[in-house]
Parts: structure tokens; C-alpha cells; sequence
């Protein structure tokens, strides 16, 4: 499918125009504008230089783990740095583990709040969603399973309608950064619990809808995804009632 455009006399497919340019710059925004105000009522000082230089490793990292994993599932192995390059195939959750993992140990290592950083993160995450899936669809790939029910799509290249998981998905991204984003300007839930309920319900999302998913010919561990999915589900949403209720009793 992927739709090719012309911008100022260069040819650029619709997936690395949506995925990894207004799929990274969208959110990217929304997240510097949320940080700005969420750190101004929380009174949390940022070193702007510092930031951003951890926030370029942060997105190399993301990459890396996205792109690793499709390897990893496609080819049984991890690849080669050749084939890390924008427009390539690439698993979003994999990334979404990347910038966790690289959150986490940079913020720790600066001896900062660690909590409060991975909750700012899942406002870049979900809007990440949002805009990236609208590229998956536009391009036909992490299409759902054949349906009947008539929002049913043809790709191009088909004559069976399937589900737009991808819109489902895009639906969901949405939905969970703006009530996120809400919550937090709230203030009455403990740092950490945005994000670990945004990382279960992504992983309950990935699972309820694994029977309508299209799986590629050729995929490695596909059996792991369930288990996978609902271990991390039930982890981070236990997490994230394990911060609230530490919350409580502290109050009391």
C-alpha cells in the first residue's frame, strides 16, 4: 500500500512520513507542552540542556529495542546495525519497553524521581500511539483478522474485508493520553500510577485483541504473546494499585 508523497521535490512514503516523523514530533510537543505545566504545579525544576540530551538517547534507545525485537521475531535473531533505519519494520511495543528501561536508568543514575518521569513518558507514549497507528493504516500493515461487521476495510492487494486494528488502536492512544493527561493535572493519584495503568491496559489491549490480529507468515515466539502480554497486564496494573494504596496509608 504505502502512499507515496512529494515535499519539496523528494519522494516520502506515507509510513515514514506519519511513523516516524509526525509520529515522533506530534507527540513530542504535546509531551514538552504537558511537562511544562506539569512540572510548573508540581514545582519539579527542569534542566532544559540536560533534558533534551537525555531525551535524544532515550528515542535511540526506544528505536533500537523496537526494531531489535522485529527482528527478533522475524528473522530469529537480532540483525545488524544496517537495518536500524527509519521506514523499516519495527515492533511498537518493543520500543515502548526501550524508553522505559532507558527512563528508568537515567533518571536513577541523576538521582531523580524516577516515578514522576516514567508518568510524564506515557503522555509521549499513548499520543505516540494515536498518530503512529493512522501510518499502520494508511500503509495496510498490523491489519486485524477477516470481519464481517461493516467498518470492515479492504486494503488494497485484498478482496476481504478486515478489522482496522489499527484505528482500534489509534482510538485507544487517544483516549488514554487525554485521560491521562486529565489526572495528572488532578494531582490526587500517586507518581508512578499513570504510568504503570497506562502500560497494563496497552498490554490488556495487546491481548483482547490477539485474536483478531493478522499474524505475518514467518513470525518467531508468536505463542509467547499471550502470556507475555497478560503477565505484564497483571504486573503493572498491580503495581499501580500497590502505589495508590502506599498512597492511602501514608495520608491516614
Amino acid at each position: 500500500m504505502q502512499p507515496v508523497l512529494e515535499i519539496l521535490g523528494h519522494e516520502v512514503r506515507s509510513y515514514v512520513l506519519i511513523n516516524h516523523i509526525l509520529g515522533l514530533v506530534i507527540p513530542g510537543i504535546l509531551y514538552l507542552i504537558f511537562l511544562r505545566k506539569y512540572s510548573m504545579k508540581r514545582g519539579v525544576e527542569i534542566n532544559w540542556p540536560q533534558f533534551l540530551i537525555g531525551l535524544v538517547v532515550i528515542i535511540i534507545t526506544g528505536r533500537y529495542f523496537a526494531r531489535g525485537i522485529f527482528e527478533l521475531m522475524y528473522t530469529g535473531n537480532l540483525g545488524s546495525l544496517s537495518g536500524y533505519r527509519l521506514g523499516e519494520g519495527s515492533i511498537m511495543f518493543g520500543g515502548f519497553l526501550g524508553v522505559a528501561v532507558s527512563v528508568g536508568l537515567i533518571t536513577h543514575l541523576r538521582k531523580r524521581n524516577t516515578l514522576f518521569w516514567l508518568d510524564v513518558t506515557s503522555i509521549w507514549l499513548a499520543f505516540a500511539i494515536g498518530i503512529r497507528k493512522i501510518g499502520c493504516f494508511l500503509t495496510g500493515c498490523c491489519r486485524g483478522t477477516e470481519t464481517v461487521l461493516p467498518w470492515g476495510v479492504v486494503f488494497p492487494g485484498s478482496t476481504v474485508p478486515v478489522h482496522p486494528l489499527q484505528l482500534y488502536e489509534s482510538i485507544f492512544g487517544f483516549a488514554i493520553g487525554v485521560f491521562l493527561w486529565r489526572q495528572f493535572m488532578r494531582g490526587d493519584k500517586p507518581d508512578g500510577a499513570g504510568f504503570f495503568l497506562f502500560f497494563s491496559l496497552f498490554s490488556l489491549l495487546r491481548l483482547v485483541t490477539l485474536p483478531i490480529r493478522e499474524i505475518p507468515p514467518g513470525a518467531h515466539y508468536v505463542a509467547l504473546g499471550p502470556i507475555a502480554f497478560l503477565v505484564l497486564a497483571v504486573a503493572a496494573g498491580a503495581v499501580c494499585l500497590w502505589l495508590i494504596k502506599r498512597e492511602e496509608e501514608q495520608v491516614a
